[in-house]
């Protein structure tokens, strides 16, 4: 099986993709990808700190993964985006570390992409990492 994961720049959320007014540009991109990969869904890393639902957008299912502990959101923002990264870090690790599917992988910038880069290095595992 193959996973899409895209994973976040540090203080980047779906949030302020749309109050930049760039949401639906990159989830229109990310459900193309999607289907050219033969997927039904695909999940997102966040920085943001409610919980959000998974939601249907062009026939796919978009699960976002944020942090909802109480305690990280009265942190100072420095410090709360990197416990953040942390938790999707060993999150993620562990996704990747006791499966045999395939992960795309795909980041805006290198600090986003650095979790799966650690999963090549420690797992071995097959995976296709994807920098804009």
């Amino acid at each position: 099986m193959v996973n899409l994961i895209y994973i976040h720049s540090r203080g980047v959320s779906n949030k302020l993709w749309e109050d930049t007014g760039i949401l639906n540009r990159e989830l229109l991109y990310y459900c193309a990808l999607a289907k050219k990969l033969g997927l039904s869904k695909f999940s997102i890393y966040s920085y943001e700190i409610q919980k959000i639902n998974d939601f249907n957008y062009e026939g796919i299912t978009i699960s976002t993964l944020t942090n909802s502990n109480k305690i990280i959101s009265k942190f100072p923002k420095k410090l709360k985006e990197i416990f953040i990264a942390f938790s999707h870090s060993i999150n993620l690790l562990k996704k990747i570390a006791f499966s045999d599917d395939l992960f795309v992988i795909r980041s805006g910038q290198s600090d986003g992409a650095y979790v799966a880069w650690l999963a090549k290095i420690f797992f071995n595992k097959k995976s296709i990492f994807v920098l804009r």
